[in-house]
């Protein structure tokens, strides 16, 4: 990851699915007091309902923190399976997968 300008931008590379979601969150520092994130995905490939949850709920927690969230450079495969199985952008997400 870097730190730019008050952005942390996390560099994902390869194939996130079930098999590396919870390396994926491991990796970042949800304790960390910066005012926006940058979740760089152009190259990186989601697989799998897990993959995208792994997104989801990374953005959940940056949100739950008071961080800006951005998810970037999502290949066309990839936006697809977002498109249809992401929900970290609909009303009340956050708190029916984080709780209150």
């Amino acid at each position: 990851s870097t730190l730019e300008n008050d952005v942390r931008t996390y560099r994902v590379e390869g194939q996130l699915f079930f098999a590396s979601a919870e390396d994926f969150l491991a990796a970042m520092n949800f304790e960390e007091q910066v005012p926006r994130v940058r979740l760089d995905l152009s190259i990186a490939h989601l697989w799998d309902l897990t993959g995208v949850n792994a997104i989801d709920m990374a953005v959940f927690k940056f949100r739950r923190a008071g961080v800006e969230v951005e998810v970037i450079g999502v290949n066309e495969a990839s936006a697809t399976i977002m498109d249809k199985l992401a929900v970290h952008d609909q009303p009340g997400a956050v708190e029916r997968v984080l709780g209150h």
